[in-house]
């Protein structure tokens, strides 16, 4: 199997997400719309409504900040493709913590040969 091909079970699971995802998304949009047409409806000026969705949305950016990066961090992985087959990888950092020799990189995992192996 090519190591860039998806598998029917990814796809079906990258399907489900992405159709969760967009479901979940039209709803949040909606209920905004009906928030925001009832605000205006009893009463409350867009000042308001401003300073509502400006605390929302920096609660909301605060915390998912560590999900996100860790999402941005698998995007980047996935786009610039940083260890080959061959290269000598250490994890850490760290010259006593595991490091050994890429044997093999697939989509979403790395296996490597150790020194002790």
């Amino acid at each position: 199997m090519d190591p860039n091909e998806i598998s029917e079970g990814m796809q079906a699971a990258i399907d489900t997400a992405s159709g969760l995802i967009i479901e979940y998304g039209i709803s949040a949009i909606g209920a905004v719309v009906l928030f925001v047409v009832g605000r205006m409806a009893a009463g409350w000026a867009r000042n308001q409504l401003v300073a509502v969705f400006g605390a929302a949305g920096l609660a909301v950016g605060l915390a998912l900040q560590g999900t996100l990066s860790s999402f941005a961090a698998g995007v980047m992985l996935l786009i610039f493709r940083p260890i080959r087959v061959g290269e000598f990888v250490e994890v850490a950092g760290q010259r006593r913590g595991p490091s050994g020799k890429s044997v093999s990189s697939a989509r979403s995992s790395t296996r490597a040969t150790t020194s002790a192996s």
